[in-house]
């Protein structure tokens, strides 16, 4: 109302707490124990958005949702793919209707759920851990308010599996709060919370930025795509010269090589006259696929499962062999003996040797002059 969003509802919603619907022209509503479920799949224009209203962050609404950000299936999706197993809908839609035949407590009243000594040998070690990571300069840094409710996430998270895994072994009513949630549940709830503790950090840093992450990844995903070891600014261009100008395509260019993605080669000019040498970046060999919340280290601890964000760190000594897509700038490298006199990195580097030549030497990127 007057500009200014109602969020009362959803928070309340989202613990069972009473609230009250005030409407202009209606009576008012009374809930008393209001439940709520949303599932939202928008574009990342809605993401960029939301970004520029910080009252969803500031009253907590954004701390109570577990986003989700995996890749897209866009230019790989199966057109024969195969539908849902009839046998796994059938056991779903039995499992869902068993559980709404819980009878639900008195208002003012709940039922309980409680861990097993098991269960807690779990949790109290990945609490104290989410805890710790709420401390400047870790895990949790940048989204305090989220990182704050890990935790309580993984608590729901080990409810809901554990009324699912009773309501497919039994039948009667009283059983799903008479058995305690066990060990193995919770251990799985803590891998769901933390799968979503990720996905949480590149969603809520793309809302803060605007999107701007969604530069560095695209390009990033173009150099690899094109096997690029070395490039010029003006190679890269023509690969992606519908989305950037090069003035911008060099900013995001030098935002990569200060999260140690690229390295930037400086070389003079060797002749007076004429326009300068176009920029020339090589590819750091032990980065893979991007993440834009480690500007240093390989990859956020844990298991990512489907993220689009995982990286992996190869190391120099087992560097595959990547085949380079055709380009002006240079071939693919096999032999791992040292500078290459065909490389045109390798021609014009202070050290003499590019950045592939010098990992297949076993030395290190960071090293390089």
């Amino acid at each position: 109302s007057n500009g200014v969003a109602n969020l009362d509802l959803f928070m309340q919603a989202y613990t069972g707490d009473p609230t009250t619907v005030d409407r202009v022209s209606r009576e008012s509503i009374r809930l008393e124990q209001p439940l709520l479920t949303m599932l939202i799949s928008p574009q990342p224009d809605l993401l960029r958005e939301l970004g520029e209203h910080p009252i969803f962050r500031q009253r907590g609404l954004l701390a109570r949702i577990d986003f989700t950000m995996p890749e897209s299936l866009v230019g790989g999706r199966d057109p024969d793919a195969p539908p849902v197993p009839p046998e796994l809908r059938q056991a779903w839609c039995a499992a869902l209707t068993r559980l709404l035949k819980i009878p639900m407590p008195p208002v003012g009243e709940a039922h309980t759920l409680s861990l097993s000594r098991e269960a807690q040998a779990v949790f109290r070690p990945f609490q104290q851990t989410s805890e710790n990571n709420l401390n400047p300069g870790e895990y949790y840094e940048d989204i305090v308010d989220w990182g704050g409710r890990v935790p309580g996430k993984a608590i729901r998270i080990a409810g809901q599996l554990h009324m699912l895994e009773c309501a497919e072994a039994q039948t009667g009513d009283s059983w799903v709060w008479t058995d305690e949630i066990s060990g193995p549940t919770m251990a799985r709830a803590i891998e769901i919370a933390s799968y979503y503790a990720e996905h949480a950090l590149v969603v809520l840093d793309f809302m803060k930025n605007k999107g701007t992450g969604g530069d560095l990844e695209k390009v990033w995903q173009s150099i690899q795509r094109r096997g690029f070891s070395g490039f010029t600014l003006s190679d890269l261009h023509q690969s992606v010269r519908r989305q950037f100008e090069p003035p911008e395509l060099l900013k995001v260019l030098r935002s990569l090589v200060d999260m140690n993605y690229l390295r930037e080669v400086h070389r003079e000019r060797t002749g007076k006259a004429g326009r300068p040498c176009s920029p020339l970046f090589e590819t750091n060999p032990g980065k893979r696929t991007f993440n834009p919340n480690n500007t240093s280290q390989a990859a956020i601890p844990g298991n990512k499962l489907d993220s689009l964000y995982e990286t992996e760190e190869v190391g120099f000594e087992n560097e595959p062999t990547i085949e380079a897509a055709e380009s002006p700038v240079t071939t693919p490298h096999v032999m791992p003996s040292g500078p290459d006199a065909d490389c045109r990195i390798c021609a014009v580097v202070t050290s003499g040797i590019c950045s592939r030549h010098a990992a297949e030497a076993g030395m290190s990127f960071e090293d390089l002059p």
